[in-house]
């Protein structure tokens, strides 16, 4: 497909939903269990607005201060603030049907373990393998491509260990970052509802 037939595409008010929130979790690299729990009264600041919330999986950090893009603040304001939840299950498979339909059938190897057995390969369409967590891998991947220190983005993550950091950065070739081209094409759609 076209960029030109992409822009074309009809959502459904589920999957423009989650479209919508994918790209919240691509702005803001947070676990969709603590996106859903986003409110108005976390979001602080003025000119340069930023999210803080009490993070469900860190107990020793406390809150995460987060920078808020103006583009995710829209997304936010769209919802009032409140996000209405999904089941991560069923998030991950509207995901999928999202991707899908956006054209996302790129056949990607990809390595699977399975027990102790060796590593096995397996191709799949690249929606199949698009998540939630995807967000997460995103957003650490694009601020290292950008230049943000890796303390800082550790800080906003809530990742307190270089090792697990490390495993969340995926090297981003320019042209070749269908997921960057795929949020682009999802914006494109939302400009013209």
């Amino acid at each position: 497909k076209t960029v030109e037939a992409e822009k074309h595409i009809q959502l459904s008010k589920k999957l423009e939903y989650v479209r919508d929130l994918y790209i919240i979790q691509c702005l803001t690299g947070l676990r969709y269990c603590d996106v859903k729990r986003i409110r108005k009264h976390m979001i602080k600041g003025t000119k340069n607005k930023y999210l803080e919330i009490d993070v469900k999986k860190i107990k020793k950090i406390g809150n995460l201060r987060i920078p808020l893009l103006p583009i995710a603040d829209q997304f936010l304001k769209k919802y009032n603030y409140d996000l209405t939840e999904i089941s991560v299950d069923k998030y991950n498979e509207y995901i999928e049907e999202l991707f899908k339909q956006l054209g996302f059938n790129e056949i990607i190897e990809t390595k699977t373990i399975v027990g102790y057995q060796d590593d096995t390969y397996v191709k799949k369409p690249k929606y199949e393998l698009l998540r939630s967590h995807s967000c997460r891998r995103f957003f650490i991947s694009f601020c290292v491509e950008n230049g943000v220190p890796d303390k800082q983005i550790m800080e906003w993550t809530g990742l307190s260990k270089l090792e697990t950091y490390h495993k969340y950065i995926t090297p981003i070739k320019i042209g070749e970052n269908r997921l960057r081209q795929g949020v682009s094409k999802m914006m494109q759609n939302r400009k013209k509802e």
